[in-house]
């Protein structure tokens, strides 16, 4: 629970999201290059990236105090969802 918090606290801290796959129009899947933002942007970014269909499940948010898997975003996401803006 102290970790949902803590991640909170530290939205806006710098964080790369990397490994979502899309599809190009020929079909080829492409890997979307990595993206620096803040961290409470990279968590909604990846629960935005799937509820639109995109393959994010080797997907990830790394930032100074670890790593967050995609579920982990998820989750995050719909338990602080807008709080987590870095405009907020």
């Amino acid at each position: 629970m102290r970790h949902f918090y803590d991640i909170l606290e530290q939205r806006r801290n710098l964080a790369t999201l990397c490994g979502i796959i899309t599809q190009a129009s020929d079909g080829n899947r492409i890997e979307q290059a990595p993206c620096n933002m803040p961290l409470g942007d990279a968590i909604l970014q990846m629960a935005a990236a799937h509820e639109q269909g995109l393959d994010t499940r080797g997907a990830m948010v790394v930032w100074r105090s670890g790593v967050l898997d995609r579920q982990k975003c998820l989750d995050i996401a719909e338990r602080f969802g807008e709080q987590l803006a870095s405009g907020h």
